[in-house]
């Protein structure tokens, strides 16, 4: 019984994201041609960036991180601020040390240098268990 839930899960899960790639950009595209909101051309224009990336969050039809990136795209492409103005809140320095520390973490993993460096370890303290704590 519990695989029929998955298959209808996956079913599910599937349209919403076909909802989702479908819907962001449709709203994007009727904001920013109608403009039904009392703002000047620009404000509709992030609003309407907005929209697309609030559907792709909510349904998450692509990786929140591409959704993070589109008003980087879309801002210098619609000229609502330069690019390097649509950079800064990405270029916190405590954002370029998270991103390291995780680079740094995956490369330890895809290499089981985590395991190595765990073995060396027991290799020299040997397992009993004050001596693991030492």
């Amino acid at each position: 019984m519990g695989d029929n839930l998955d298959v209808v899960g996956a079913k599910t899960d599937s349209l919403t994201k076909w909802i989702g790639n479908l819907l962001g950009p449709a709203l994007f595209i009727f904001v920013f041609v109608t403009h039904p909101f009392d703002l000047p051309e620009k404000g509709n224009e992030v609003v309407a960036a907005f929209l697309w990336m609030l559907v792709w969050w909510i349904t998450e039809s692509v990786p929140l991180a591409v959704t993070a990136l589109l008003p980087i795209v879309l801002f210098t492409l619609l000229d609502v601020m330069s690019l390097d103005d649509a950079l800064v809140p990405y270029s916190n320095k405590i954002v370029y040390l998270f991103f390291g520390g995780f680079v740094l973490a995956l490369g330890l993993e895809e290499h089981n240098l985590h395991k190595r460096i765990a073995l060396a370890i027991i290799g020299l303290t040997g397992v009993s268990p004050k001596r693991l704590i030492f």
